[in-house]
């Protein structure tokens, strides 16, 4: 490799690594923004917020913040998480909208739509200390999205165990296309 080549793709690397954890909390915040969903549930009296943890295809991985209006039904959910070591780059964010179809005592049953986001990268160090940069094979991002039909239980009147089958579409740069039904599972605080 030539010093050239060297450079260009140093180059190439720091403006993805610059550019890359801006947008992803950007368009997390114009999707919630866009959607007109969150002004219009704060503006409601009765609301029902939760905290906890997510893992899923069209919900994310990480930790989740959701709130949902107790009148109308209507929530939304962001969720995200940021892995960063020294070989390793990996970035997780979500947003989902809800609507529940059916609440009682215990629980509801929940339609949703979600859309997620995921990117990897690989750095490698050999012996002498000198950074290497794979030349695109190791990194990869992707977006899922699609909507799901769930169920939520109550435990102790603040804790919520969710699952949900969702129309998984994914569109990554591995693989390309697929639809595939990946669960979403939550454990979250509610009050």
């Amino acid at each position: 490799m030539t010093m050239e080549q060297r450079m260009d793709r140093l180059a190439k690397r720091n403006k993805r690594l610059t550019a890359t954890p801006k947008l992803l909390p950007l368009a997390l915040c114009a999707v919630l923004a866009l959607s007109g969903l969150p002004t219009e549930i704060q503006a409601q009296v009765k609301n029902t917020q939760s905290i906890g943890f997510v893992a899923g295809s069209t919900h994310g991985i990480g930790v989740s913040y959701a709130r949902q209006n107790s009148q109308t039904g209507y929530g939304w959910q962001v969720s995200g998480f940021p892995v960063w070591s020294q070989g390793e780059r990996h970035l997780f964010g979500a947003v989902a909208l809800f609507k529940t179809l059916n609440q009682g005592k215990k629980g509801r049953a929940f339609l949703s739509f979600g859309v997620a986001a995921h990117y990897n990268r690989s750095i490698y160090e050999d012996e002498h200390g000198q950074v290497h940069i794979s030349n695109g094979d190791d990194e990869s991002y992707g977006l899922i999205f699609g909507p799901g039909v769930g169920l939520e239980r109550w435990f102790a009147e603040n804790f919520a165990v969710s699952l949900e089958i969702p129309a998984a579409i994914r569109v990554d740069s591995d693989e390309g296309f697929s639809i595939l039904p990946i669960p979403n599972c939550a454990l979250a605080y509610r009050w």
